[in-house]
């Protein structure tokens, strides 16, 4: 009769190392989660200063093109988008490096243009480049 009692007692609950072990593996679980949203919170992090980088060095490029006409030279446009943006915009410092590309491939019109944005994050500055040819504006009278 005490063996049948102590087969019953059994059945009906759970032991200290079943618990243990659920509880083990729950805990690991909820710690892969828990490094899992890290990650994701790391890479939605960067995506938005990359983006933000991205923004700044499309509103530089975009005043190039505007400052750029015919016969306009480097050194005028770069004082022109100096003279008309910040150098830094919202923590994103940007550096702009205009020059005429040589060879036979390109004509005396066009001008290259790389644009690098910077910024601080995690203590550590980052840096995203981007660049185009830019072709002069037409003029009023022009085809």
């Amino acid at each position: 009769m005490k063996a049948s009692m102590m087969s019953r007692q059994r059945t009906e609950g759970f032991s200290l190392l079943e618990v243990l072990i659920a509880m083990f593996i729950l805990t690991i679980g909820a710690a892969s989660l828990l490094s899992l949203f890290a990650a994701a919170a790391s890479t939605h992090r960067r995506a938005v200063d990359r983006t933000r980088a991205a923004l700044v060095a499309e509103q530089v490029l975009a005043e190039a093109r505007d400052s750029y006409a015919h016969g306009a030279e480097p050194a005028e446009v770069s004082g022109a988008l100096k003279a008309r943006l910040p150098e830094d915009v919202g923590g994103y410092r940007w550096e702009a490096l205009l020059v005429r590309p040589e060879g036979d491939e390109w004509t005396e019109s066009e001008l290259f243009c790389r644009v690098t944005v910077r910024w601080k994050e995690s203590g550590a500055e980052r840096a995203e480049s981007f660049h185009t040819v830019i072709l002069p504006r037409r003029g009023a009278g022009e085809q």
